[in-house]
């Protein structure tokens, strides 16, 4: 029970009552509809897309209210916001007969006297954040609302409606609701009688939040939806974008006037940010559901197309054991993963687009360089599976193509190295293709010709005199990168190395996987590191490759760069590569 305190039962063992799982869930619709298929796949189906309605629906009680609500109105739109649900839900069970017939419906002015007195008793203990009513106040605050002789005193009419409805029951004081959903909606009620500011002043406090969602429900003027909006936007972001769920005005017109009318994305992060300060306010049953609601709302409602706000709040829904990139997760729907596969093999079947892969079978190699800089060392055995690597950067033309980040000068033309994009461009165009970003030691081991490469200072060698006729280099002068297949003038081909990897030291540095750090010390002379990835976070992204400015020194396989995601340079591309466990059994390669 809502009322119950544990200090006044210190012999009992507290228990919590698990959630409902999907299959018990489908087992009550079958008993209480008698297997009437249609009507259960209408629910499921409004489920499937209310997860705060199916959230509501692992609790007993309120699945038995989302049934019994069905069964009446018969239409699952009586359910699909949940102030509707409680509105419905409760109007039916005040206006039945009793179930000994010992007297009628209630007549409308009583019905109205009965909410009133719901009302006023919710929001007045609310108010005080007690859940039991006391029969004292009960009483007191009722018998100044009743007018009708036929409904008694406050404490009998109530005694009468828990025993007939089920809405309310008696605590060890009084009377307290069956369900905090309802305590909170009937506040929600009394509050349609205050003005905006009273609600607003409320909303900044956890314990009001889920009154203060089911008083936007209730509202049926659009501009006092708009007012409220604006109002916990002031105050309570998170709670702002969560309002939306419950109004009938679309999200869009809502929030994303509100969101342009900020410059730049750091305030969008900083909302990401304070959804996760204030975790610790909220129960630890909500917390999953406020978080993906919040977050569904900020990037697939509004339309988000910054790539790091993306990731930002990619990596608040992972840190609560979410999984987004998972078929039906936000991000998955976001970039619309489930076409990944299909324009993976579109862009492959367009020569022009200069995208294809080349094969780069695993192995083992020495990784990093004792000699030279100290961020490379120590020098370490590395194991990489197998993956596939594409042959070139990715293109202007393949990048133009990607409907999310902000897109650089197109300096050069379609078939000129995508420049200037974040680290966080960079993740989700692979993601959008089907494809991820490789890992340094993928990188590097790619870079000097996979199991069959040499511990040199180059692919080719260590000869600093020989690069000319393998990479651009030593070109300051110029305004922008080669094009991606530009042949060397010194040999008549492309820059490729032992693999037919092209341009993979010079023309443009590459973004890596990795978040940096320093390369772990070998503990016995054949310790063999497999499949490194890096830390799970850090400050900086990692960079190989060097560009078409650099000297000699900056194009070692060995070098390593690093600088901060979000930063973007005229000299930084990318490439892409894809694992086996992908499925290329219907890709062209």
């Amino acid at each position: 029970p809502i009322g119950l305190k544990k200090e006044n039962y210190p012999g009992f063992y507290h228990a919590e009552l698990l959630p409902l799982e999907a299959e018990m869930i489908q087992n009550y619709l079958k008993r209480w509809f008698k297997n009437d298929a249609d009507r259960i796949e209408q629910l499921l189906g409004t489920f499937q897309h209310k997860p705060r309605i199916a959230a509501l629906a692992t609790n007993p009680f309120l699945l038995s209210m989302i049934c019994f609500t069905f069964q009446h109105g018969g239409d699952t739109a009586l359910i699909e916001r949940r102030s509707d649900l409680y509105a419905n839900c409760t109007k039916y069970l005040l206006e039945r007969r009793y179930a000994d017939d010992s007297r009628a419906r209630f007549t409308d002015a009583e019905f109205e006297e009965l909410l009133d007195i719901l009302k006023e008793l919710s929001l007045r203990f609310f108010l005080w954040q007690e859940a039991d009513f006391p029969v004292d106040h009960v009483n007191v605050m009722g018998d100044r609302i009743l007018k009708s002789d036929d409904l008694g005193r406050t404490e009998q009419f109530l005694d009468a409606i828990q025993r007939q409805t089920g809405l309310i029951q008696r605590a060890k004081e009084g009377f307290t609701f069956v369900h905090r959903s309802l305590w909170e909606y009937f506040t929600a009620r009394a509050l349609l009688d205050k003005k905006a500011e009273f609600v607003i002043r409320h909303a900044a406090d956890p314990f009001w939040e889920e009154v203060v969602r089911l008083y936007a429900g209730l509202l049926e003027d659009e501009n006092k939806e708009k007012n409220l909006v604006i109002g916990l936007w002031n105050i309570n972001r998170p709670l702002a974008l969560r309002v939306t769920t419950e109004v009938k005005t679309p999200v869009a017109e809502l929030i994303k006037p509100l969101i342009e009318q900020e410059t730049g994305n750091q305030n969008k992060l900083l909302l990401i940010d304070s959804v996760q300060q204030s975790l610790p306010l909220i129960s630890e049953t909500e917390r999953k559901n406020l978080i993906h609601e919040t977050v569904q709302i900020l990037l697939v409602d509004c339309e988000e197309r910054d790539c790091e706000v993306i990731n930002y709040a990619q990596q608040l829904l992972e840190r609560q054991g979410m999984d987004p990139l998972e078929p039906g997760g936000i991000i998955y729907r976001l970039f619309d993963l489930a076409q990944a596969e299909e324009r993976q093999r579109q862009l492959l079947n367009d020569p022009a687009n200069c995208f294809e892969w080349i094969e780069v079978k695993g192995g083992t190699f020495w990784m990093g360089d004792d000699e030279h800089d100290p961020y490379e060392r120590p020098a370490h055995q590395v194991k990489v599976d197998g993956f596939f690597m594409s042959k070139h950067p990715v293109t202007n033309r393949l990048l133009k193509l990607f409907p999310f980040g902000e897109k650089y000068p197109n300096y050069g033309g379609e078939k000129h190295p995508a420049i200037g994009n974040t680290w966080y461009e960079a993740y989700y165009f692979a993601l959008w293709i089907g494809a991820q970003l490789p890992t340094e030691a993928q990188w590097e081991y790619a870079v000097r010709g996979g199991r069959h490469g040499k511990r040199t200072l180059y692919y080719f060698g260590d000869d600093a005199a020989d690069l000319p006729r393998n990479a651009w280099f030593g070109e300051g002068e110029k305004r922008e990168a080669h094009a991606v297949n530009d042949r060397n003038p010194r040999t008549g081909k492309e820059n490729l190395n032992s693999l037919g990897l092209a341009n993979m030291l010079g023309n443009v540095r590459e973004w890596c996987a990795d978040w940096s750090t320093n390369y772990p010390e070998p503990q016995t002379e054949d310790e063999l590191f497999e499949n490194p990835t890096g830390p799970s976070h850090g400050i900086y992204k990692t960079l190989r490759g060097g560009n078409f400015a650099n000297d000699a020194d900056a194009l070692r396989c060995a070098r390593r760069y690093l600088i901060h995601p979000e930063n973007r340079y005229g000299y930084i591309g990318f490439r892409v590569i894809r694992c086996p466990s992908h499925s290329f059994e219907n890709l062209e390669i």
